[in-house]
């Protein structure tokens, strides 16, 4: 299984849970291969906090200071790393040797995304799966888009966690036989009936998880006498935190903002079930979304974009507001707040759909059962 291994990083998190249920099984052998990946970015200088149960592949992932001008950090970062990436996938196709199933976790453009699995697509011929966690293609045309995404069909499954990603890679081109839905899993915590008092923002934020979406609705409120706090907690950079502070300050909200930083998986759980609301209101379509089956399984309601499949795994458990509108955002947080008893249904209802549909036992006897009737 080729997958990211940073410490406490969404995927990582999904695949060691993945791993270790699917361990338990006498039969199966599972070794892991990562690399390092953008996330650098993300740890003190020369703290590489990859999950001790991974094999690594030495391929650097490059990065260089960033400039005003796009076109520039096109340059400097793009052009460099998708050659990097290329080669990459060499290093992982070796890595794979004696392995009846590769298993891609295909969670980005970087060390994971499309570009380093085009080698193990070509020239493998073990069984081949990769699972779909986030579609993001840098090419400058959907022509483009679709002729690589018909590479997926040389593959013997293709996992994704919801059916809005499913209809999505069958109009850029992928075999509807190819692929599989298998839900994103979920550890079921125990209950601590902590007082609930934070909104949190649980992840990197970053404009395409809705972040700016976020502080222009915090200025609405502001400015009509409604001062809230939002609490930040995750895998961000430095670089990361501070542009988004310089965002919040420009829009008078920079008081209306608590950076918790990084937490690791206890606490992730612990701060949830502190949370009468948490967000995820992300601007593009996702396949499943770890912050969402963790906030389900802490009973915590979560306020999400109606977009991707998010929709999907919340149902009636969620609050849903339009992408990349404020103004709708603002006045749905302002309402809840004054709907405690509508906030304590919608917890229940997650927690519920959560321990009926998510658990890791579900989702790895799936995975198990895939390998299986392809080898």
């Amino acid at each position: 299984m080729f997958a990211c291994c940073y410490t406490n990083a969404s995927v990582a998190n999904y695949t060691m849970r993945l791993i270790s249920t699917l361990e338990s099984r006498r039969d199966l052998r599972i070794r892991v291969v990562s690399s390092h990946c953008k996330c650098l970015e993300r740890f003190p200088l020369g703290r590489y906090m990859l999950v001790q149960k991974c094999s690594l592949v030495r391929c650097p992932y490059l990065i260089f200071p960033r400039s005003k001008s796009r076109s520039l950090n096109f340059v400097r970062n793009f052009v460099p790393n998708t050659i990097m990436d290329l080669f990459r996938g060499i290093s992982y196709l070796r890595a794979s040797k004696g392995c009846d199933v590769i298993h891609f976790q295909q969670s980005s453009s970087f060390a994971f995304g499309f570009l380093p699995f085009i080698p193990i697509i070509l020239f493998s011929n073990q069984r081949k799966v990769v699972t779909v966690h986030s579609f993001s293609f840098f090419m400058p045309s959907r022509m483009l888009v679709r002729f690589f995404c018909r590479l997926y069909n040389r593959v013997d499954r293709v996992i994704v966690h919801s059916e809005s990603m499913r209809t999505h890679l069958i109009n850029m081109g992928v075999h509807a036989s190819r692929i599989v839905k298998i839900f994103h899993g979920v550890n079921i915590p125990p209950l601590h009936a902590l007082k609930r008092s934070e909104i949190t923002f649980m992840g990197a934020p970053e404009e395409r998880k809705g972040f700016l979406t976020v502080l222009d609705a915090l200025r609405i409120l502001k400015n009509k006498n409604i001062t809230i706090k939002v609490s930040i907690y995750g895998f961000y950079s430095d670089s990361e935190r501070n542009y988004m502070e310089m965002q919040a300050a420009m829009r008078n909200v920079d008081d209306c903002l608590f950076w918790g930083g990084r937490l690791n998986e206890k606490e992730f759980d612990m701060k949830l079930q502190q949370s009468l609301i948490t967000l995820a209101v992300y601007n593009s379509a996702i396949s499943g979304s770890n912050v969402v089956t963790r906030a389900m399984s802490n009973a915590t309601p979560v306020l999400a974009s109606d977009i991707g499949g998010l929709k999907e795994y919340l149902e009636t458990a969620g609050i849903f507001v339009p992408p990349s509108d404020p103004r709708r955002l603002a006045e749905t947080i302002e309402s809840l707040l004054r709907n405690t008893n509508l906030l304590e249904g919608l917890g229940k209802k997650g927690r519920e759909r959560a321990v009926s549909l998510f658990s890791w036992d579900a989702i790895a006897k799936e995975t198990a059962n895939l390998y299986e009737s392809i080898v």
